[in-house]
C-alpha cells in the first residue's frame, strides 16, 4: 500500500515503525515491508520524527512543501 507523506503526517496513530530496519508500515501488518520482521513500535512521536527527517531530505534536494506532502511511502 502507498500513502503520502503529509496523511502518514497527520494520521501518525494509523502506522507502526519497524524496530529492525526503521521502515514504516500501516498498522494492520503484521510483517514488515522491507524486512519481513514482526516487531515494531508504534510511538507517535518516533512515526512524526522519521516523516519529519524526510521533510528536511526532500527540502534540502530542492523540493516544494506542497511537492513533498505528494510524495507517495510504501507502507
Amino acid at each position: 500500500m502507498e500513502q503520502q507523506l503529509a496523511n502518514i503526517l497527520v494520521k501518525a496513530t494509523d502506522y507502526k515503525v519497524c524496530l529492525n530496519c526503521f521502515k514504516i508500515n500501516w498498522y494492520e501488518n503484521k510483517n514488515c515491508i522491507e524486512c519481513n520482521k514482526t516487531k515494531f513500535d508504534n510511538d507517535e512521536k518516533r512515526i512524526i520524527s522519521l516523516i519529519e527527517s524526510d521533510y528536511d531530505y526532500y527540502k534540502k534536494e530542492g523540493f516544494l512543501e506542497n511537492d513533498i506532502d505528494d510524495i507517495l511511502m510504501d507502507v
